[in-house]
């Protein structure tokens, strides 16, 4: 039996299609926001019920790096299992404690760390063989404020403020140091109610560049399989406005070896990792000398990635990537994808009610089991009408496999534009996610990277 372990329950649509496939599959959602998620179409594991899950199961996948918040969840998460209420990530040790008596996929302290503390990650980038564009660390915005007010400060014209221990996406804010020191003193405080956060100011790397996600699967024996590789564009509305969301629409396609630019890096940073099996991820930005300059770790599955790159694996054979790692039967092509969401998304902590007159229990026309979608923010109600649940408005993803790359996007876009559903769709026209992706791909051949 595989049993998933998810914060917000991203991982709901693979235990559905596991669970079609005939494998045994249980899935425990830690965070409560989420509860209506897949209700009346899977079950899942309770917290009570957590630990005799914990012993019908042989593979235990942790689906994502989740900070802990020290609330009452989480606080009875950790007791439960004896650990710590002062850990950083609220799976890290679970996963640690746990790979004694089982195969765990994902979770662990050292590779949390790596993505909540974004100087650690710095760290290992730097022994990898990243390039690292020059950043300043601070332990609170104020301090921050001050060195963008400084002459060092305004020496270069354009800034990146990234906050530690995975904030909110849209957080993430480039631009000139006026604009980030009005961002720092009299916006983000309002939203998170203080001013103490770990932060860090990154030089943009300009010119003629191409921002590019690698990622391995490393594996019982410490080898990495599956490379693979990601375009995607992280803010909510086409030309690359809008909030960052982590994904808006993302191209994947599998690479030959571990031999190219940024694939050489995650498998000598695989080395340092000890007893972790999972996805090992890298985001950089490549110059046109084929410099990889780094930017941030994903140790753990990828939203949409995992949805593309399990689209290459044959019908029926999902099971096997998870319970005998990383080892299944694969497609050639490209796999292209769009994320589906209903206005007001994303969600904010001040604009519940537009949620809850706009989204929640909305009617959606298409079956549970529409092929190419992922869905994710929904339910089936008692007369088997299927609807968004309102947690976020992230209706789900509509992923699609082809030979060539326009003929994915094409197909994921149609998928996406034929979704019935009420209320105010959101995703990217089909000119721009094409042009966004075929002009970064076409690059990369140009300099030899695929």
């Amino acid at each position: 039996m595989l049993l998933l372990i998810s914060n917000k329950g991203e991982t709901l649509p693979l235990v559905y299609r596991l669970r079609k496939e005939g494998i045994p599959a249980e899935i425990y959602v830690h965070d409560l926001g989420h509860g209506r998620n897949y209700a009346g179409i899977l079950p899942r594991v309770g917290l009570g019920d957590l630990q005799n899950a914990i012993k019908r199961a042989e593979v235990i996948a942790i689906d994502t790096i989740q900070r802990n918040q020290k609330n009452a969840r989480d606080l009875a998460f950790l007791s439960k299992f004896n650990i710590s209420p002062n850990v950083p990530d609220l799976f890290g040790r679970f996963g640690d404690k746990h790979r004694q008596t089982h195969l765990v996929i994902g979770g662990g302290e050292q590779v949390a760390e790596y993505e909540l503390d974004r100087a650690k990650g710095v760290e290992l980038a730097k022994k990898a063989g990243f390039a690292i564009p020059p950043y300043q660390d601070f332990k609170s915005l104020k301090q921050a404020a001050r060195f963008l007010h400084s002459s060092e400060g305004r020496k270069r014209e354009r800034w990146y403020f990234k906050a530690d221990g995975n904030l909110d996406l849209d957080l993430t804010f480039d631009g000139t140091p006026e604009q980030l020191i009005d961002y720092l003193v009299h916006k983000i405080p309002k939203r998170l109610g203080t001013d103490a956060v770990n932060c860090i100011l990154q030089e943009a790397v300009d010119g003629d560049v191409v921002e590019l996600s690698r990622e391995g699967w490393r594996g019982l024996d410490g080898k990495l399989t599956n490379p693979n590789s990601t375009l995607e564009n992280k803010r909510l509305h086409s030309r690359d406005s809008g909030p960052r969301v982590g994904c808006a629409v993302s191209t994947v396609w599998r690479d030959k070896n571990f031999e190219g630019v940024g694939h050489k890096q995650i498998q000598a940073a695989a080395n340092y990792f000890s007893g972790y099996v999972g996805a090992v991820d890298v985001n950089f930005i490549l110059t046109n000398d084929l410099s990889p300059w780094f930017l941030e770790w994903t140790c753990r599955f990828g939203y949409s990635a995992l949805y593309l790159l399990l689209t290459f694996i044959l019908k029926g054979k999902i099971g096997n990537f998870f319970l005998n790692p990383f080892q299944t039967v694969w497609q050639d092509g490209f796999a292209a994808s769009q994320v589906l969401s209903l206005y007001p998304f994303p969600p904010t902590a001040n604009n519940r009610t537009d949620f809850l007159q706009m989204i929640e229990g909305n009617l959606i026309n298409e079956p549970v089991d529409k092929k190419g979608m992922w869905w994710l923010d929904v339910y089936q109600d008692g007369m088997d009408n299927f609807r968004v649940g309102g947690s976020d408005g992230l209706v789900g993803v509509a992923v699609a496999h082809a030979e060539t790359m326009e003929e994915a996007i094409h197909k994921a876009y149609h998928l996406v534009e034929s979704i019935k559903i009420t209320g105010n769709k959101q995703f990217w026209p089909h000119d721009e996610h094409l042009k966004a992706h075929q002009d970064r791909y076409k690059k990369l051949q140009k300099w030899g990277v695929v």
